[in-house]
């Protein structure tokens, strides 16, 4: 089934990167999928995912003209006309006919993901403020679990544990995410649940970020409250 899968970790990439591509062969269902992988060894993030060919997020990963934001993205957007022109009258290139347009949106939208539209779940990248954002749309058609683990934080869009990949259940712990992160979950309301040792569906509109300790605070784009690891 199309969607992305992957996990976040301070595991060495000997280790990690096995535990990726075989999730990602586990959710390839059919032989005309196709997959794609993304890896990022200072932020431990260890991304795949499966797509049909040809569909609107047969592109990924999308990248800023920078480099510093990188998007995955799996589903589809149906955005407001005018969108595209406008991003590029504020002087990002990108070609109109695709996906491209989201990373960049994601930089001028400081509320990014909450105005897109249609059925999507996707993970952006910031290596600027070492923050990573894994996200769902407003009906949480597109679903995508997570589960928290003591050696990393694992994603993927079907309601199974991962249990073939991730062997130490237990609570999650400030060692198991890199560069001394934490997670700090479900920000659009201003909320936050602990750490469990299950299966979690990632609820209707709403984003888990995970951010290191060294940079910049997270914060409600709500509510406007902050929150320090």
């Amino acid at each position: 089934m199309p969607g992305i899968v992957g996990l976040i970790t301070k595991l060495p990439r000997a280790l990690a990167e096995p535990q990726m591509l075989r999730m990602v062969q586990a959710l390839r269902h059919e032989s005309f999928y196709t997959t794609g992988t993304y890896v990022d060894e200072s932020l431990g993030l260890y991304l795949g995912w499966t797509t049909l060919g040809d569909s609107f997020a047969d592109r990924m990963p999308l990248r800023n003209e920078l480099g510093d934001m990188v998007l995955v993205f799996s589903g589809e957007d149906f955005p407001e006309p005018g969108t595209a022109q406008r991003l590029k009258g504020h002087g990002h290139g990108f070609r109109a006919d695709g996906p491209e347009y989201l990373v960049h949106l994601s930089e001028e939208d400081p509320s990014f993901p909450v105005g897109l539209n249609g059925r999507f779940h996707g993970l952006l990248a910031d290596h600027t403020n070492g923050k990573l954002t894994l996200f769902n749309d407003r009906y949480g058609m597109h679903r995508v679990y997570y589960h928290e683990a003591r050696e990393a934080f694992y994603l993927r869009p079907r309601p199974r544990p991962s249990l073939q990949f991730a062997p130490n259940y237990g609570a999650l712990t400030r060692e198991a995410l890199p560069s001394t992160s934490v997670a700090d979950a479900f920000w659009r309301t201003g909320r936050s649940l602990r750490a469990s040792t299950s299966c979690r569906l990632l609820l209707r509109g709403y984003f888990v970020r995970v951010q290191s300790s060294k940079k910049v605070p997270t914060s409600s784009p709500k509510n406007g409250r902050t929150r320090h690891p």
